[in-house]
């Protein structure tokens, strides 16, 4: 038997050992991989996280911007509230029917007020019971009409007609005879005369609370009453224009390129600093959105002292994961406002600022009238008797035009306000295998969110097509009838002016009760121009009052003249109205009014009225954004003051009421930054508006013209035919417009209100003492520029009341609940330390995060299933509104800008 060869065998030792070593290679490899792919998902976690710290800061700064914009569309509405506090309280003082609102003494017979509409309507001369209830001089139209009574003993602002001189036969005795007739001539002329210059005055009444600022050099004549307060819409239009330069602000074009901290960190994936942006120079935050999302990416990301070291150090530090961080924020596809656009309005012409990726407001620049009275010198006869009487003063209700007033504004609900951002950095890991390349691998990631949990305010009327306003036509809401109304005077017969008719007469001079009827828009040098009455919905006590005031049939209240038969004339009992027609609405209003013992408002009487008129309503913790004072003592609200709000320590000028206080909004008018840059440019975009309104402005002179024409005729008959000319030539005479004229000189003697109007609304320069409205404002915008440590031209400063009811009903602009982690009471705390719970309810906007699928072109789907809340439903649910139901979303993200990462963020 053979002999095996036992050393061949033990040549095999080891074989194991290679198995191993080959085994150990693959499982380190494996673990490596492992590890490293562990580290990579740290990383894009760590990424991820940052991106949406990012997404999140940067909404969060919109959520603020837009908080800024409510405040001040709030603002929009109490300058409102004041200039109709003015018109329809201040200005009818000296009527029966307001100043028995309370019912506290009857109204005289024949002006009896029902449980719902307001009587503002003239009454007739006491003197002759009969001719009191005369139908040929009843007024017959229910408009309030500015009217100063100074208090004397014979108010003429409630009487429609005051009857004139008798003029009997005299004695045949002719030097008799002679000084009959010069004495009553001379009654006459003075009475006629007396008769004219109380128009003067409540035209000056009219036209300082709609166009005043507080210099008030508008021209002879003008009470002065609340004379320090800007007018309505002079300080609207500066509201809005502040308005403009922070939507400009907050629609700062997206960097759409990457930038970092240091663009050595990654050639030519970055090529600018963040550095660059944080200190622009810009006097506005205009990068405040980027810098804020790009800090808060970058302090999320790994690198510790070493990231830090790197910034701004090109030759020293590591660079890490942190340091190679770069961001670029995802532009939506920008929207272009027209500039004739409701968009563009106040805009200057041809400026980026009309480019708008982020935010839309459209403003509401509404045509209104209001009345002021004009006494009217005619002659007539007596009733039942042939005894001629000359000099009757009849009150005719005469409009001044206050075109294109800005009543607020309404976010464009077609313009999407989000904020995306994609981030980027470079990633070696561990065991990174690529030994000649250290600039890694790139991981990109990418997180949107939007502000949330705010309101604007309501949408007062309907825009179409860009550019006109119509009334709204909700099936369920007629909100528009209750902040405009119609007038039908088509009924008025042609030729002459009687007392009671108001001016003007022409029914196209009017907004009718269609829904058609364009009350408003940016104007324009053609197409007709219509005119409404300015209303207001004011407060509630039982949400049921404002369902009340909704309408079923016409879409804007028309206010009809009376029937005129002996049951109209004689007991003309309103029928329900809306509004500050509403008595009940009406009522609330009126009591802003101090009441001094004595019953004469003192100067300071008046302010305080006006400072309690603008204080917060339930209405206005419904609809808009109201700011909230922290004030001290028992009702001290709990919450934290915004940065853009800052209560100031000084009362504003004669408050009466402790509770009433200053206050600043941050929102710059003027400065090297600005849409405007200087006062000229004010003027300018100001002078375009008022010629494209001068239709509007002869429409009035016309009016006006018509009226001087019937006292003219009236000189014909009248034996102090004198007397009637110099009333109509108080009133219009040719030229329409005096140029160049200085105080004094013959030319400027004895203007007419039709040429003051006229010279008023001129663009051509002073003249006669009076300064056009465009030069007017540049010299109130210079004086406010000059005035020593003022922050006029970057904030707004306005007056807060605290309100009648519990302060905390105002924070009704974010609610948290359980989710939020609130209590069933809206408060919460800190989950690690123990501390009191505050309340979290708040008035700002709050952020949340969304799917980048909502916001993308292919894939983002707004059609009719989308609700939006309908402010008509009084469950307060959400449904599609009417004037929503064919929203198009316009700023979309490309589908391309996300062309990196194939489906997978669908």
């Amino acid at each position: 038997m053979e002999k095996k060869n036992l050393h061949l065998i033990d040549n095999e030792k080891g074989q194991v050992s290679i198995f191993l070593g080959i085994i150990l290679l693959v499982v380190i490899s494996f673990i490596a991989f492992v590890i490293n792919v562990g580290l990579f998902v740290k990383a894009k976690i760590n990424l991820q996280n940052a991106v949406d710290a990012a997404a999140y800061s940067g909404a969060a700064v919109q959520a603020r911007q837009l908080t800024s914009l409510g405040h001040l569309n709030w603002e929009l509405r109490n300058t409102y509230k004041e200039w109709m506090f003015k018109y329809y309280v201040l200005g009818q003082v000296g009527l029966d029917a307001i100043d028995n609102i309370d019912g506290n003494e009857p109204p005289p017979d024949g002006y009896k007020l029902n449980n719902q509409g307001m009587n503002f309507r003239l009454r007739q001369f006491k003197g002759n019971r009969k001719q009191y209830y005369n139908k040929d001089i009843f007024d017959l139209y229910n408009l309030p009409s500015t009217c100063i009574h100074y208090g004397s003993n014979n108010n003429i602002c409630e009487i429609v007609s005051i009857p004139g001189l008798p003029r009997f036969n005299t004695v045949g005795l002719p030097s008799i005879s002679e000084q009959h007739e010069s004495l009553l001539n001379s009654i006459v002329a003075t009475k006629a005369e007396d008769c004219s210059s109380r128009s003067n005055i409540n035209q000056g009444a009219a036209m300082l609370w709609a166009y005043g600022t507080e210099n008030n050099n508008l021209f002879d004549d003008v009470p002065q009453i609340a004379a320090d307060r800007t007018g309505a819409w002079v300080q609207a239009i500066e509201i809005s224009m502040r308005m403009r330069n922070l939507e400009r602000i907050m629609n700062e074009p997206p960097v759409t390129n990457f930038i970092c901290t240091d663009p050595q960190s990654a050639p030519g994936r970055c090529t600018r600093s963040i550095n660059e942006l944080s200190g622009s120079g810009n006097s506005y935050p205009f990068h405040e959105r980027t810098v804020k999302a790009f800090y808060s990416a970058y302090r999320n990301l790994s690198g510790g002292a070493s990231k830090d070291n790197r910034d701004g150090n090109p030759s020293g530090g590591t660079i890490d994961f942190g340091s190679r961080f770069r961001m670029r924020e995802l532009p939506p596809t920008p929207f272009q406002a027209g500039e004739t656009s409701l968009s563009g309005f106040l805009i200057p012409t041809g400026n980026p600022a009309l480019e708008k990726h982020y935010v839309d407001i459209q403003l509401y620049p509404v045509n209104l009238v209001t009345f002021y009275t004009t006494f009217v010198s005619g002659s007539g006869s007596f009733r039942n008797s042939g005894t001629k009487s000359e000099a009757d003063c009849g009150g005719t209700k005469t409009a001044l035009p206050v075109p294109g007033y800005i009543m607020g504004f309404s976010k464009n609900p077609e313009l999407l306000t989000y904020y995306a951002v994609e981030g980027e950095s470079d990633f070696t890991g561990l065991f990174y295998p690529f030994l000649n390349d250290q600039q890694g691998i790139t991981l990109k990631t990418y997180a949107a969110a939007k502000p949330f949990g705010g309101r604007i305010g309501p949408a007062l009327f309907k825009v179409q097509n860009g550019q006109t306003l119509v009334a709204r036509d909700d099936p369920s809401l007629k909100l528009s009838s209750n902040y405009t109304s119609a007038i039908n005077v088509s009924d008025i017969p042609p030729g002459g002016i009687k007392a009671g008719y108001p001016i003007p007469t022409d029914q196209d001079f009017w907004v009718n009760n269609s829904s058609n009827v364009e009350v408003g828009g940016t104007p324009t040098t053609s197409g007709q121009v219509y005119f409404a009455i300015p209303n207001l919905i004011y407060d509630f006590d039982d949400y049921s009052e404002l369902n009340a005031l909704r309408i079923d049939a016409d879409n804007i209240q028309v206010l009809r003249r009376a029937i005129n038969d002996s049951a109209a004339y004689q007991n003309p009992v309103p029928e329900a109205g809306f509004g500050l027609y509403n008595i009940e609405q009406f009522r609330k209003f009126a009591a802003n009014k101090v009441t001094p013992p004595s019953g004469i408002l003192a100067s300071n009487d008046i302010l305080q009225s006006i400072y309690n008129v603008r204080r917060p309503t339930k209405y206005e913790a419904l609809n808009y954004l109201v700011p909230v004072m922290d004030y001290e003592g028992t009702n001290q609200i709990d919450i934290d003051q915004s940065n853009l709000i800052h209560p100031l320590p000084n009362n504003p000028v004669g408050a009466q009421n402790s509770d009433t206080k200053l206050y600043r909004i941050f929102a710059p008018i003027i400065g090297q930054d600005s849409l405007y840059t200087s006062p000229v440019a004010v003027t300018s975009i100001i002078e375009d508006y008022i010629n494209a309104n001068q239709s509007a402005v002869e429409k009035y002179s016309n009016a006006l013209r018509e009226v001087a024409d019937g006292m003219r005729l009236e000189a014909t008959t009248s034996t102090s035919g004198d007397a009637y000319l110099a009333a109509a030539n108080s009133i219009h005479k040719e030229p329409a417009i005096v140029s160049g004229g200085a105080v004094g000189s013959p030319e400027c003697l004895g203007l007419s209100m039709s040429q003051k109007f006229n010279m008023f609304f001129s663009t051509s320069g002073a003249g006669c003492g009076i300064t056009p409205i465009s030069d007017h404002i540049t010299k109130y915008f210079n004086d406010k520029l000059a005035e020593a440590n003022t922050a006029w031209d970057n904030y707004y400063t306005s007056v807060y009341t605290k309100p009648s009811f519990d302060e905390k009903l105002l924070l009704s602009g974010y609610k948290p609940g359980p989710r939020q982690g609130a209590t069933s009471d809206d408060r919460g705390g800190s989950p690690f330390i123990s501390t009191n719970l505050r309340l979290m309810k708040r008035n700002s906007y709050s952020t949340k995060f969304i799917p980048m699928s909502s916001i993308v072109s292919s894939q983002a789907t707004y059609g009719p299933q989308l609700s939006i809340f309908a402010e008509g439903n009084q469950s307060l649910s959400f449904e599609r509104s009417e004037m929503h139901k064919d929203l198009t979303i316009q700023n979309l993200i490309p589908d391309e800008e996300l062309a990196d990462y194939s489906d997978l963020w669908f």
